[in-house]
């Protein structure tokens, strides 16, 4: 996991689907990014691989991924989405996915870093379509997600 360019931890997956973490390792440090590029729309998807799999599609926006999977999510990562004019979800297609969606989105509705100053309008849904567990495995499936298009 890469925060700022400092690896924080290394996540092992093995063959048979299951996770470990190098000990000492660190999850919770902020927003994983594969990229230092800097564009107006950011893209907050569940896991890294999905992460990896979008910034690969070229949307023109800056990918970002919970550095742990849907359960983890801290409001104090709000200020690494400063600056952006759209922050788009693209979570799983399941129960954590959706719930993780839900808490994301109140999050960012309801942040006011300044006093009085709502950014409830800047939330959209990336929604994976329906037959595929994620992004990773919907776009390996042709999906061609559009973002610039949002309103």
């Amino acid at each position: 996991h890469r925060h700022d360019g400092v690896v924080r931890g290394i996540k092992l997956r093995t063959l048979v689907g299951t996770k470990t973490a190098v000990p000492g390792s660190t999850f919770a440090c902020g927003l994983y990014r594969a990229e230092k590029w800097r564009f107006d729309l950011a893209i907050i998807t569940e896991g890294e691989t999905d992460c990896w799999a979008l910034t690969a599609a070229s949307l023109g926006a800056d990918i970002l991924s919970l550095p742990s999977g849907a359960g983890l999510w801290k409001d104090s990562w709000l200020t690494q989405l400063e600056g952006y004019e759209r922050v788009f979800t693209a979570f799983d297609n399941d129960r954590a996915g959706k719930a993780a969606t839900d808490k994301v989105e109140r999050a960012i509705r309801n942040w006011r870093p300044v006093e009085g100053m709502a950014y409830n309008d800047r939330w959209r849904q990336l929604e994976v379509p329906g037959g595929y567990k994620d992004v990773r495995e919907a776009l390996a499936g042709g999906w061609k997600p559009r973002v610039r298009s949002e309103g």
